[in-house]
């Protein structure tokens, strides 16, 4: 390959490249937030409860209902949970039987 061939490339990669970076806090000090839309991709759950309970991610269906997509109940191990979103999806928390939850939803950029 000549360098200007990798150059073209480069520049097609770095006008087409997702790096967006965006993080949620889904709950703080137990109080869940409003639902937020992504932009999609990866994302990494993560939380951390004074007392742990029950925390449900949810995401919005087409019809416009909340429909639990995992609960979580006990310390993230390993740095939380992967999940991957498409654009535009809605997600919040439910909380229940929590003290003193943080919950965040933080999407990891493509390379």
């Amino acid at each position: 390959m000549t360098a200007s061939t990798i150059e073209r490339r480069r520049a097609i990669f770095d006008a087409t490249a997702d790096r967006r970076q965006e993080q949620f806090v889904l709950a703080s000090n137990n109080a869940a937030s409003a639902p937020v839309t992504l932009f999609g991709g990866t994302y990494v759950l993560a939380q951390a409860c004074a007392t742990y309970g029950s925390i449900a991610l949810r995401y919005r269906d087409p019809a416009g209902n909340m429909l639990q997509l995992l609960t979580k109940g006990g310390a993230d191990v390993g740095g939380g949970t992967s999940l991957q979103f498409a654009a535009g999806t809605v997600v919040d928390v439910a909380l229940t039987g929590t003290a003193g939850a943080n919950v965040t939803l933080s999407r990891v950029p493509n390379a």
